[in-house]
Formats: structure tokens, C-alpha cells, sequence
């Protein structure tokens, strides 16, 4: 960025400035400057969410012995915000700056949910996303997004096909691929529902088990009476506890090639 903002305020002077990577790396230098990450607060993992883990694994390896899923059966779930404008975690700052802020175009928030799932046999399910509004919210914010023009026409030349209400269409045919919307953009209760039975699976002869994560649509009570009656296990890990807890560590439930 800081190139080619030379390069336009040489050209209209005529000058043969190429703004070249060995000019920018010297006058980073001679303006005390680097390129720096943003500052976030450290989080440290509270000493009370050790006995929480291990009191976890047990109750999992109890489930184990009691009910012998096979690993088919076992299945491990999050779900992950993307963004529509993901702020860069880096910038150009002064050396030294002990604060460094980042400037944003405003759609920083924007976003849509995507749920992932693996088994433990090492089989990724498909990917289950969610999109915030109804859908013609989804197409407004194609429109907002910084430095891209989208438009929509009747052929596929320009960007999409359609009036914008085909592209809603379109992402719900995607072959692999899961898209719903909510109010929101997160995951609620009746989307709990369908993912259950559209990824998961309605029904099975055999044992089965859910690992996911306290997110409150995950241990409501309309979501329990859903797995009751699919016959499904589940398995909630501790509140606090995920960001430390790996899928790996299922006390050898799961083989190292899960994800």
C-alpha cells in the first residue's frame, strides 16, 4: 500500500520513481516504522478449568466403555464465524508503539456461521453454513463489500446470474455444501434441528455420539428433546474449557487423524 501511494504522488511529477522494495524497506527505516501486529489482551487458562478437562475425559471414556461406539459413530462438531471484511491483524506502526490500532471500512462485523463436523474414523461431513437475514440480506452485503463492485444480470457474464434471488438458489444447490439463514447469522434452535437430522442423520441401528461445545442452542431444551428422540449421545464439553480442549485428547476414543 505504502508503494503504490508513492508511485501516484511521483507519477504526476514525471519522475522515473519505481518504488521498489528495496526503496520502501529504507524508508521504513528512516521513519522508525515496521510492520506491526495488533495488540490483544492475553488470555491465560484459569487454573479452575484443569479438574473441569480432566473430569471431562473421564466422563467420555465412561461413555466409552459403557456404550462401545464405533468410531463412524463418534462425531465432533464447532461452529466458526467467518467475516465478510476480516480486518488484517497486521500494519505499518512505529517502531516501539506499544498501542497499535487498526482502521476498518465498517463491515467489520459482518459475518456468516459455518459449522463444521468430523467423525472419528477421520470423515469430514459436509459443511453446514449460515447466512444472517433472510437471504436479500446476504445479497445487500455482496453489494457492501469495500473495493467490489457486484451486480447481477440475466446471464452469468457480469458477476451473478439472476436478479440476486437466483444467487440464494444457487448457494442452496451447491453439491457438499449445507446453506440455511437466520435472523442473525448464528445458529439457533430450529437450525439446530435440521442440522441434526441433515448431517448427522436421522436415524442409525448403531450407537452414536456428539461432541460439541455449552453454545446455548446446543443444550436447550427444544435441542434435547430432538437428540432424545434420534437416540443420539451427547457430549457437552465444560464452559470455558474449549479453547484448551483438543479433539484429540478423547482418551483414546479418537485416532490422531480426526479433525
Amino acid at each position: 500500500m505504502i508503494r503504490e501511494k508513492a508511485k501516484a504522488l511521483a507519477d504526476p511529477l514525471g519522475t522515473d520513481f519505481k518504488a521498489s522494495v528495496g526503496w520502501l524497506r529504507l524508508f521504513m527505516k528512516r521513519k522508525n516504522l515496521s510492520l506491526r501486529k495488533k495488540t490483544s489482551v492475553c488470555q491465560k487458562t484459569p487454573e479452575v478449568a484443569i479438574p473441569k478437562l480432566v473430569t471431562y475425559i473421564m466422563h467420555l471414556r465412561r461413555l466409552q466403555i459403557a456404550h462401545k461406539f464405533a468410531f463412524s459413530n463418534i462425531f465432533a462438531m464447532d461452529e466458526t464465524a467467518c467475516w465478510m471484511d476480516k480486518v488484517s491483524d497486521t500494519t505499518v506502526d512505529f517502531c516501539g508503539a506499544k498501542s497499535v490500532p487498526l482502521k476498518t471500512s465498517g463491515h467489520e462485523k459482518d459475518h456468516f456461521s459455518v459449522i463444521l463436523t468430523g467423525r472419528a474414523d477421520g470423515k469430514k461431513l459436509r459443511p453446514y453454513i449460515v447466512f444472517k437475514g433472510k437471504g436479500t440480506h446476504l445479497i445487500k452485503e455482496l453489494q457492501n463489500i469495500p473495493g467490489v463492485v457486484v451486480k447481477f444480470s440475466a446471464n452469468p457474464y457480469i458477476v451473478f446470474k439472476g436478479k440476486g434471488t437466483h444467487l440464494i438458489k444457487e448457494l442452496q444447490k451447491i453439491p457438499g455444501v449445507v446453506v440455511k439463514f437466520s435472523a442473525n447469522g448464528w445458529m439457533n434452535d430450529g437450525l439446530m434441528k435440521d442440522y441434526l437430522h441433515s448431517i448427522i442423520g436421522s436415524f442409525s441401528f448403531s450407537k452414536r455420539l456428539l461432541i460439541w461445545d455449552a453454545y446455548k442452542c446446543h443444550i436447550s431444551q427444544a435441542t434435547r428433546k430432538e437428540t432424545d428422540k434420534m437416540k443420539l449421545h451427547t457430549a457437552t464439553i465444560p464452559g470455558g474449557c474449549t479453547s484448551s480442549f483438543k479433539y484429540q485428547m478423547l482418551c483414546g476414543m479418537l485416532p490422531s487423524k480426526v479433525i
